[in-house]
């Protein structure tokens, strides 16, 4: 009853008082993603998702806190009504949407395997019958390798999709199923990851991975959830979002991770 009065007192003021600057918005972050988020040398929490957090909240008027958790941590956290928002690059899919609400998608994140160069010509469940394959545990690419590759290949899980490339540089494992945006710019662009490429097209299955990527809320928070999503909307329309892009994703990314058209 605390949290659902001080979110209701929050949204009355800034209906009543459009021009003021509300406090203290919890925001989860994940911080260990690069470039979405994480720390730089200078041990500031940045990225593309913490821009986008900072944005929203300004768009929003809302004073906010990032809050740093696991990945595993976040939606539980919302749930359990210690955070307000998460804005990790959550994938919007049917599970999650019976745990939580989300706004409308602000970008899409294809996902693509990838393996030393030359040794992989296709990626299929028959293709890779007893390789070893590499995933960041408890995303929704670890539910696609579940569904599609259990029996065939053996599916190895990390903490961080960091962790799992480092596995397949070591030669411990034959391929990595992961973000592509986050594959191009940190791990092929980078020195240790010169003799690997992406294998496959990218994967399409709006059932594995959703409908974009989107901020999530608790659910009994449809207010909170209806300011971001017009934030959403207006950050694209203002060019604010694709300033964002700009800076943390290159131009040559994949193109599906240009901005969503607005939608309900």
């Amino acid at each position: 009853m605390v949290m659902r009065r001080r979110c209701c007192v929050l949204l009355l003021a800034l209906l009543l008082s459009p021009t003021a600057v509300w406090a203290d918005l919890r925001v989860g972050v994940f911080g260990q993603d690069p470039p979405f988020s994480f720390i730089d040398e200078n041990g500031e929490l940045v990225g593309f998702d913490i821009d986008i957090a900072q944005a929203l909240c300004a768009e929003a008027r809302f004073q906010c806190r990032l809050v740093p958790k696991d990945w595993a941590a976040l939606l539980p956290a919302l749930e359990a009504r210690e955070l307000d928002v998460v804005v990790a690059s959550v994938a919007i899919t049917d599970e999650r949407r019976e745990r939580v609400l989300f706004t409308r998608p602000y970008y899409r994140s294809p996902v693509r395997f990838v393996a030393r160069a030359g040794e992989l010509d296709a990626v299929t469940p028959a293709a890779l019958m007893g390789k070893h394959i590499g995933v960041w545990r408890g995303t929704t690419m670890d539910d696609y390798l579940s569904t599609h590759y259990a029996g065939h290949a053996e599916i190895i899980r990390y903490s961080t999709q960091p962790g799992a490339l480092v596995d397949l540089v070591l030669g411990r494992l034959d391929a990595v199923l992961g973000e592509a945006l986050s594959l191009e710019r940190n791990f092929l662009s980078a020195e240790h990851g010169a003799d690997f490429e992406l294998v496959g097209a990218p994967i399409d299955d709006p059932a594995a991975f959703g409908h974009g990527n989107g901020i999530a809320v608790a659910r009994h928070n449809q207010g909170l959830r209806e300011l971001f999503d017009r934030a959403i909307a207006n950050i694209h329309v203002n060019g604010v979002f694709e300033r964002i892009k700009r800076r943390w994703l290159d131009d040559d990314d994949e193109a599906s991770a240009a901005p969503v058209p607005a939608g309900p």
